[in-house]
């Protein structure tokens, strides 16, 4: 029989020998099983070197209390008010535990995964008897309590007498509060009284008495728990928090957050975030956190397209984590989850409640929305980290002003004739100008083009994109860009080319570039209270895939455009890259 020290005692072994012999064979005169003793006494032995061994001078005063048995009676309020101050996520969860079964300890391993501490609420025995009439509880409170604490996922356990628990939660103020499926969110009436504090309530699934999530876990990693013995994720610990324990950053939507466990690992991370060119590197920030907190990991992008997908082409284990940088609604949130991933980062939206994750703002920047997310989970993101070296290759077109004419919607797309009297006027100044142009836009680039009396060879693309080296190198030699579509615009920003970018049904505060010297933003929203802006969404007042041009786009005048891009030219405009301030 092997029976481990309960924790590694530091100090003079001397005499523990002795003790846990002598101890041992008390408890034996004593009629206790041989496991029991010795387990009891190897507590005891550890005990004994912890408090100074055979030198210390107050050993013989009073037998020492074996830390395990102290870890047992934790204060649940201590223990909440220590691990928020340490900056980390309290969870509890709630019931009357009469009959532990293995639905139980599924929803229990599974709640604690999500934060770094669990708080178990029990009902009273008094509470139960009027609930369930006489001969209930089978288990007295004191035994439940005890079997409760015996388990791994549990820190900490609080009674409560009263009807709900909203009482006790008021005061131990947890960050998430898990029931199991049996329940519904919105039914859940301790709800209102968890928003009070920014509190959040989950629901965690049951199916056939187990909690689906103890097998296959979406939260954020908990350190060592994580799935299939895999190496925990890495989270780079907040100042201040609890050595031993990594914390994450905070939620500040719902005042939760979210842990992960220090250490590099050897999976697969897989972030989708299926949509254009300017969506992917305005998520660049963030997915400079993702490789910069999950060292170890192969980084896969699924960037698919436009739409999400009906699947993804997945081989091999499933990926240790899936981000979802894509949105915040099932379709892509239910395909990363088919894939069975470790663990499954994404902003909570209500139709997928198993997964816990920040309130998603519709009214927030694009490059902040991800930095935010990744900082939930763990990962500091810099919304202002957004610099690509210039390609390694020569410029097709060095010193030209690159105009993009094109847009993937008419709403976004300035009249071409505007676009070709700013080009006529650049090149009667003397400048070099070239027109860019995606798959199917060359009947609209070449009618610029023509307009504005340039040859057809200043045209690049139209039949097919322009390949994305050829197409960085271009706007890195670029003197300026000017651009009614965000996807060439962002990649301006990052390769620090200067650059005009007129705006229309969006507003600039949801994607534009930085605000700086060097990135002139064009956007004329109608006055406050004015006839087609006085009910509408200030930053999303019309319908970005719209038919036609947008009348905010339509109140960019050529002249206006003309004075942007000599501005920029004039001033030769440079400097670091800042961020936007936040949408207000």
């Amino acid at each position: 029989m092997l029976v481990p020290a309960p924790y590694r005692a530091q100090g003079d072994p001397c005499g523990a020998g002795n003790c846990f012999a002598a101890a041992t064979a008390g408890a034996l005169a004593d009629g206790a099983l041989p496991e029991e003793a010795v387990q009891r006494r190897v507590a005891e032995a550890a005990a004994f070197v912890a408090a100074g061994g055979a030198g210390a001078g107050d050993l013989w005063e009073a037998s020492p209390t074996p830390p395990t048995e102290a870890r047992r009676s934790v204060d649940a309020f201590e223990l909440a008010a220590s691990v928020r101050a340490a900056g980390g996520t309290v969870v509890a969860t709630g019931g009357c535990f009469d009959l532990l079964h293995a639905g139980h300890v599924g929803l229990l391993e599974s709640a604690r995964r999500i934060g770094d501490c669990l708080i178990v609420c029990v009902n009273s025995d008094e509470y139960i008897a009027r609930l369930k009439g006489p001969g209930r509880p089978l288990t007295p409170v004191a035994d439940r309590v005890r079997v409760l604490s015996g388990l791994g996922s549990v820190d900490a356990v609080a009674v409560f007498g009263e009807t709900t628990p909203e009482p006790l939660l008021r005061e131990l103020r947890p960050d998430l509060w898990v029931k199991g499926g049996d329940y519904s969110v919105d039914a859940l009436p301790e709800a209102a009284a968890l928003r009070e504090w920014g509190g959040q309530a989950l629901v965690l699934p049951y199916f056939d008495g187990h909690s689906t999530l103890a097998r296959r876990p979406h939260g954020p990693l908990g350190g060592p728990r994580s799935r299939r013995g895999a190496a925990p994720v890495t989270g780079r610990p907040r100042a201040g928090a609890t050595a031993g324990r990594p914390v994450a950053g905070p939620g500040p939507d719902t005042g939760g957050r979210a842990t992960a466990g220090p250490g590099a690992g050897t999976g697969h991370v897989l972030v989708l975030r299926a949509l254009g060119l300017g969506d992917r590197l305005i998520a660049l920030p963030a997915l400079r956190a993702v490789r910069r907190g999950l060292p170890g990991r192969r980084l896969v992008l699924a960037a698919p397209g436009r739409a999400v997908p009906r699947r993804l082409d997945w081989s091999g284990p499933p990926p240790e984590v899936a981000i979802d940088l894509h949105g915040n609604g099932p379709p892509s949130h239910l395909l990363l989850d088919r894939l069975r991933p470790g663990r499954l980062w994404a902003y909570a939206h209500p139709d997928t409640p198993h997964l816990p994750g920040p309130v998603w703002r519709a009214d927030e920047h694009e490059r902040d929305r991800w930095c935010r997310l990744m900082s939930w989970y763990g990962l500091p993101a810099d919304p202002a980290d957004l610099r690509l070296p210039a390609p390694p290759g020569p410029t097709p077109a060095a010193g030209a002003v690159v105009l993009h004419p094109g847009a993937d919607a008419a709403a976004r797309r300035w009249p071409p004739e505007r676009f070709a009297a700013v080009t006529a006027a650049l090149r009667a100044r003397g400048h070099r100008l070239v027109i860019t142009a995606g798959a199917g836009e060359g009947p609209l680039a070449a009618e610029v083009a023509e307009r504005a009396g340039l040859p057809p060879q200043a045209v690049f693309g139209g039949t097919a994109d322009v390949p994305f080296d050829r197409l960085a190198a271009l706007a890195a030699g670029a003197r300026a860009v000017v651009v009614g579509d965000t996807g060439l615009a962002h990649l301006a920003t990052a390769l620090g080319t200067p650059s005009v970018v007129l705006f229309g049904p969006v507003s600039p505060g949801l994607w534009g570039s930085p605000r700086t010297a060097r990135h002139r933003v064009l956007w004329h929203p109608p006055p406050a209270g004015g006839p087609d802006g006085a009910a509408a969404d200030p930053h999303r007042p019309s319908d970005a895939h719209g038919a036609r041009p947008d009348e905010r786009l339509l109140r960019i005048t050529p002249d206006e455009v003309l004075g942007a891009v000599r501005a920029l030219l004039d001033t030769g405009a440079r400097g670091p890259l800042v961020a936007e301030p936040a949408v207000s």
